[in-house]
Order: structure tokens, then sequence, then C-alpha cells
């Protein structure tokens, strides 16, 4: 008995064949194999009908809050989730709240403009018309089908399988919602009409209750004949047709758009004191090590309409001119002298001031041509362009000498205070707010911890904690954290702990007492694992964790070896979970000798690889368009026969088309930046890898055409 084959993803009407063969021996001839072939049993794959329909972000076309009149859009997606082509039917109408005079627009190609408009008050179809994103109707149409059912509204013709269209219903808001009521939208009637419970999707059209079978409100899907002219028949897949509904979110009248806001946070610590060898405090460096972050979620619990945006620059004077910068300064503490070169993250500028403290940053004079030392007081930072959300910019460091002929004389237990700020601005924000962060707590724009909520600062100009920017006056003077003067700003709270964790309002400064130099952050470890999973655990530990990949080729029967494999691509992440920056980070194929040594204690071993494997590892260590790899080949002969991986320094292996993206298609030769072609370099290098900071990369293992037998693997 052969019952009906259903194969999600393989297309209707494909044919599997199948052959059974018994072989035996005949007591007569005991010696003589024979053999017997069944007849061939033919199956053909099933028509499956499936559909989707989940609501997209509504749209408020003219931008602003939502008020009476303005023209709204709710878009859904509806998606054909069979294995064959299908009609798609639309409804005449929709269940809509506080939305005048709604239209069903049709985008067949899911491209944002659609082609055709169904208006429910006459069961028209017309041509769709786009006026700057405003959607209208045009010419009568008659593109689209009538149901066979005699139903209103129009059927979308072989829609492909896995393809998708999308229903735009718009209309304006209704003068008669009150301020805060909600204008909403429904396509279809399906279930609980919410795409987050699987009621309301790709269930039977059956007429099961609440629904009812061919209802005119509902979407469901029309099957169609294999005659490919788009015409209607009344076969039915072997599941029945399909339907889906969903509910968009709300828009709530009378509501303003969150306003655009970055998130910063600049944190610092002291890195390092060298006491040159004697007890004399004289001549003591202190090197600093500082970072930039740009947060993509508000602060837990606070409520302010705001939304993360990128940190763009703000205005500032460099060599006489003024420019827009984003800025991170440091004042050099009165007790100390700026010391050797300070360094900077790619991207970003080294400059100078010599204006006094009393001068606020954003308006004192900046150089970047390096000033005598004995009269810097300032060392800042300035990057042309943004700091995108969710990311953290290290590898700004600079250092002091101690004594600066500061009166009383300095001593061991001269406490010498240092405080690092962030200015910018909010990308998108046009009333120009300056955005401002002090070192010394892990928090954004100087937010504060108030009865176990971060809420922003007080203001300068009274009481009320209503700036999220940071609080930041240049024309204050009176206000020492306007100025950055380290020493002013110590009774405000120090970061005792050398590790931003201070606590109190604005910033905190970090404090070196030279007898006793701070103890840097613990080294943590650097983790390695499968993409965003840097953390994984195997069967033992953090060492064993795998990704297990195959390969989908075809196999000949009796074949030794496979004659084509396919590279396999392993996207993976590794992480900096210490409390220091980690320089140096080195990527390479271990032997097997010394892979198994890590992997000493795991319940598997690992194997060696057929001759002539190669392995591609590739990232993007600077953030550019450029994509940086290299090669290495297995070579079994090497290391006295014990194998180990060389690397490939051929040119033409670099500029061959290969997919090191892992997005299954060839990069071009354009985006490959790899110094490894002239063999100086052993491996991809990351030089800085911040706290905290995971950079993903990817490994292409591609073994040897014609060499690996059948369901042979390799750890």
């Amino acid at each position: 008995m052969v019952s009906p084959v259903l194969a999600l993803g393989t297309a209707a009407g494909t044919t599997i064949n199948n052959t059974a063969t018994a072989t035996f021996t005949d007591p007569n001839s005991p010696t003589v194999t024979r053999e017997t072939v069944s007849n061939t049993v033919t199956v053909t794959i099933a028509e499956i009908a499936g559909i989707t329909n989940v609501a997209q972000t509504p749209i408020d076309v003219n931008g602003g809050s939502v008020i009476f009149g303005d023209v709204v859009q709710y878009p859904f997606d509806i998606t054909n989730t069979g294995n064959d082509a299908t009609g798609i039917y639309i409804p005449n109408s929709v269940t809509s709240t506080n939305l005048l005079n709604p239209l069903i627009f049709i985008d067949t190609d899911n491209d944002g403009i659609p082609e055709y408009v169904i208006d429910p008050s006459d069961n028209s179809l017309s041509v769709a018309i786009n006026t700057s994103g405003v959607f209208s109707k045009g010419a009568v149409s008659t593109a689209l089908l009538n149901p066979p059912d005699g139903a209103a509204g129009y059927v979308v013709p072989t829609v492909a399988a896995n393809a998708t269209i999308q229903v735009i219903v718009q209309g304006t808001v209704d003068p008669n919602a009150g301020a805060g009521g909600l204008v909403s939208v429904q396509l279809g009637n399906t279930g609980s009409n919410d795409s987050t419970n699987p009621n309301s999707q790709n269930q039977p059209d059956n007429g099961t209750a609440p629904d009812t079978l061919d209802a005119a409100n509902e979407v469901r899907t029309i099957d169609e004949d294999d005659n490919g002219d788009g015409t209607i028949d009344t076969d039915e897949p072997i599941n029945g047709d399909r339907e889906a509904a969903d509910t968009a979110e709300p828009l709530i009248v009378g509501t303003v758009p969150p306003e655009p806001l970055a998130l910063a946070t600049v944190e610092k610590i002291a890195a390092s004191v060298d006491d040159q060898g004697d007890t004399n405090p004289v001549n003591d460096v202190i090197a600093y090590e500082l970072s930039l972050s740009v947060a993509n979620t508000l602060p837990l619990n606070y409520n302010g309409n705001f939304i993360p945006t990128n940190l763009v620059g703000t205005n500032i004077s460099v060599g006489g001119s003024t420019v827009s910068r984003i800025l991170v300064s440091d004042a050099i503490p009165p007790e100390t002298t700026l010391t050797g070169t300070p360094l900077a993250p790619v991207g970003w500028t080294v400059v100078y001031t010599d204006d006094p403290l009393t001068t606020p940053a954003t308006a004192a004079e900046w150089s970047t041509t390096a000033l005598p030392p004995a009269t810097v007081t300032r060392v800042g930072f300035i990057r042309d362009g943004s700091v995108a959300t969710g990311v953290e910019v290290t590898g700004f460091e600079f250092s002091v000498v101690a004594d600066n002929g500061v009166a009383p004389a300095l001593t061991n237990t001269t406490p010498i205070y240092n405080l690092a700020r962030a200015f910018g601005q909010s990308d998108g924000d046009g009333d120009d707010n300056i955005v401002f962060d002090e070192s010394g707590d892990p928090n954004p724009n100087n937010f504060i911890l108030s009865g176990g909520f971060l809420v922003p600062p007080t203001d300068n100009n009274d009481t009320v904690g209503d700036e999220p920017y940071g609080d930041y006056d240049p024309t204050t003077t009176g206000n020492p954290a306007n100025t950055g003067d380290p020493d002013a700003a110590a009774p405000g709270g120090v970061d005792t702990n050398n590790n931003n964790s201070g606590a109190g309002d604005d910033g905190e400064p970090n404090v070196v007492f030279l007898n006793d130099p701070p103890e840097p952050p613990t080294p943590g470890v650097l983790l390695n694992g499968p993409f965003n999973q840097a953390a994984a655990v195997g069967p033992i530990g953090q060492d064993d964790d795998f990704t297990s990949k195959g390969i989908n080729e075809g196999v000949t029967n009796n074949s030794a070896n496979i004659a084509t494999i396919a590279p396999v691509v392993f996207n993976n992440s590794f992480r900096n979970t210490s409390g220091l920056d980690l320089e140096n980070i080195v990527l390479l194929p271990l032997s097997v000798a010394d892979a198994n040594a890590v992997c000493s204690n795991c319940d598997y071993t690992i194997n060696a690889l057929p001759n002539g494997t190669r392995v591609t590892i590739a990232l993007n260590v600077d953030a550019d368009a450029d994509i940086e790899i290299a090669i290495f080949d297995f070579d079994s002969a090497a290391n006295a026969g014990a194998g180990a991986w060389v690397l490939n320094t051929t040119a033409a292996n670099y500029i061959a088309a290969r997919d090191v993206t892992g997005d299954g298609l060839n990069d071009t030769v354009a985006a490959y930046d790899n110094p490894n072609i002239t063999g100086t370099i052993n491996a991809l290098e990351l030089d800085l890898l911040g706290t905290g900071v995971e950079q993903d990369y990817n490994v292409v293992v591609d073994l040897p055409d014609g060499t690996v037998p059948p369901f042979q693997g390799f750890s």
C-alpha cells in the first residue's frame, strides 16, 4: 500500500521512483547468488496548499503625530507557503476602527508600489496610482480574476510557491476618533486574527467554526489548474484550500513620533602606572585607556518619547575652522604632563588644545598638530561621520608623567583625578542638542540611578531631570562639570574601583595614588563558538562545542568517492569577555595533533582531513568594504607525515571567485583585501578587540573532489 506523499518544499507533480532488489540462493545451487527485481513504484508528490498573512508596521504618510484626516496605510504580507502556484483571494472588505473610506491596494510583485486597488464601496477593481507615497484609484482594470464561488473581491492568479504579495489598506483617520483613540485594521477572518497565534495562519478553509466556508471576508488560496493560464478550476490540493488573517498594530491618535536620541557612554581606566624603578613619585607614568559606545536601547525603565539613533558630530573649532565632529576629550590632570604620542582608533584623529580648563571643550581651539607637552591642557580624539547604535569603539590611549610643578609638592599619596568626556549630537535631531557623557559609570548621557531607575541628570537651569542629552551647557561656565576640570569634579563621586562603576551625579573621575597603583580589571577569556554564540558549550565545556554541517551531493551506485563536493561554510564568532582590551587576535586552523591536545577530554577525536583540503578564513577586521581572507591547504605529508596546514600564498587563489561571506553567493574580487598573498603573515590577525566586543568570521571548508567516500565524516 502506498499512501500519498506529502513533501514540503518539493514541487507538486514531482515523481519519486522506487525499485526493490532481493538476492537469494537456490538450495540446488547454493554457490550461485540469484537476484530478483521488483516492479518500479512511482509516487507523485501531491499538491499542498499553504498561506500566511502577516501585518507589517503601519505608516502615517505625512509623518509627525497621528491626527484627524491623516492618510495612514496598513501593509500585510501574504505568502504562498504551499508547493505549487495558487490563486490568492483578496476580499473586498476589511474590519477597521476609526478609519474612513478604506481602499485595498494590491502589490503583486511586492516592491512596495501597488498595481491594483479594490474599492469596497462598489467592489470595483482599478489601476493603482502612486503620488509621493499616497495611493489612489485610476482607470478600471480587469487584470485580476473573479472568484469561482461568486464572492465579492478578486483573485491574484498564479502566485508562485514561496512568493509574497502585499496588500496595503489605506484610509484616513476619522475626525470622531478622540485623542488616544486607536486606528486599527484586520485583514481576513481566521481564528484569533493574530499572526502570533498559529490558529490564524494556514488554516483549512472548511467552514469549521468560527469561520464560514468561502466567506467574503477571508484571505485564502484558490486552486489553479495546471495549464498555466491562471484560470480557476474546482480541483483542490490534498489538504484543501487554506486561509489566514492578521490584525495590524494600531496607530494612536494624538501621539507624537519619538525623537531621535544618541545614547553615548564614555568609559576609561588607568591601565598601568610605571614607577620608573624608584619610589620617587616624580616621573611616574600613568597610562589611560578609553572607549566610546552608543546604545541601541533606551535606559531600563526610562519612558521618554525617544528612539535610539547614531551619534554624529557637533560644532567645534579645529585649526581655526568650525567643523562638525564627534569629540572625546580628556583633561590632563594638573599634577601631570602629557607624555608620548596618544593613540587613536582607525578613523579617529588625535587633537590637542592649550586653552585653560575654564574654557568648555566645545569652545576650545583644537589642533591636529602636536603642541609642546607642557602646554597641553586637554588631549582629544575626533571623528568625521558617525558611530552607529550598538557599536563600541576602543583603542583610545594616552599617557601622562607625574609632577607638573604644582603646589603643594607631589607625593605618593597625592590623588590624581582624571575624567573623560564625549560630545556629539543625535542623528536626525533638528534641534542641535549636544549629546554629552562623562566617564566613571556605565550609564549613557550622564543618566543617574535614582530610586532604582535610570533618569536624566539634573538640569543646569532648574532642578528637573529633563535633559536626556546629558545636561551640557557650555554657556554655564560656573558649573565645573561643563569645563572638565577633573579636580573640580572630584567631590561629585569617584570611580574608586577603576572599572567605571562609580555612582553619583554627572561623571565620576578615575583616581590614582602613586603609592597604590590601580589594579587593571582581571583578564577573562577569549571565547570562540558558532555565529552569535561565542560562549556556546559542548558536552564538556567551552573547548568542545561544535557545529555539524552536511553536504547534499549525489552518490553514484558503487562509487568509491564523491565526484564533486561543494564547499561548506561555517559562520562563527569570537568575543573578548575580559576587563581589558585584547591585542593581536590570530585566526588559523590547528594541526590534528594540536587540536586533539586541546580536546583531549572531548567525546570525539579530531581526524585527519584528506590531503589537499582547503580552508578559507574570512573576516572584516577594519569594518570597511573589504573582506580579509587567508587560505590554508592541508598537506598530509608535512611535519614528518603527521599532516599540517600550509598557508597558501598563490595570488591566483585569492582572486578566484568564492563565497567568503557565507551567503551562498560568490563574492567579487574587489571585496578581497588580503595581506597574506605576500606570504609575510601566516594568519589573519585582528590588532585590537575591545572589552565585551564580539567579532564575526567565516570558515569555508572545501574537501578535495573525488577523494572522499560517501558517508565519511570529519571532525
